[in-house]
């Protein structure tokens, strides 16, 4: 997104025919909200192109995890996958993967999800450009009842954007169960 607005800064500074451009939020993080769930709130700075949010419990794996940016990592291929649970996030259709794993000796259990949190359009007279910005909602417990309660938490943390001017596009459904995957690897923003 920064690049973009960058891009389209210095393609006005050289003359050129002003773009149109169009953004809609679709969701937001409700930072009063987290800040009163008793968890400890997290929000590294300095990174690239991202934005991290934590919500920490008291034990090392109570994590709920929320990525802003275009291209989230998937968590489930790390383990054994166990269901998927439909429900809403801020008026959005979503579907929580579920998975468990065996970490350092002790069984995990772990949910995600990705929602369109926002998408601009940029149209100039020979070209358009679009970009989507996804939330990549995960949660890490170390007991299946434990992560029922984080996913409603975590439902309750992203509230409905100011605008829906825009449609969300295909790119923000979640993947469905035989959807390709990321390779199990460690993602950056665990």
């Amino acid at each position: 997104m920064k690049i973009l607005i960058l891009f389209l800064l210095v393609f006005s500074l050289a003359g050129a025919t002003t773009p149109k451009v169009e953004e809609a939020v679709f969701a937001t993080i409700d930072l009063e909200r987290a800040a009163a769930s008793g968890l400890k709130l997290e929000q590294p700075g300095n990174l690239p192109d991202f934005k991290l949010t934590y919500l920490r419990g008291p034990g090392p794996t109570d994590v709920i995890g929320i990525y802003e940016g275009g291209f989230p990592t998937l968590f489930n291929t790390q383990g054994q996958r166990l269901e998927e649970i439909k429900g809403t996030i801020a008026d959005q259709a979503i579907t929580w993967i579920c998975w468990s794993e065996e970490k350092d000796g002790k069984k995990l259990f772990g949910s995600e999800t990705v929602i369109s949190s926002s998408r601009m359009v940029v149209e100039f007279p020979e070209a358009k450009t679009e970009s989507v910005v996804l939330f990549h909602i995960f949660i890490m417990r170390q007991d299946s009842k434990a992560l029922a309660a984080a996913r409603n938490l975590a439902s309750d943390l992203i509230k409905k954007g100011p605008n829906k001017a825009l449609v969300p596009t295909v790119m923000s459904v979640t993947p469905a169960a035989d959807a390709p995957v990321a390779p199990a690897t460690t993602a950056a923003h665990l």
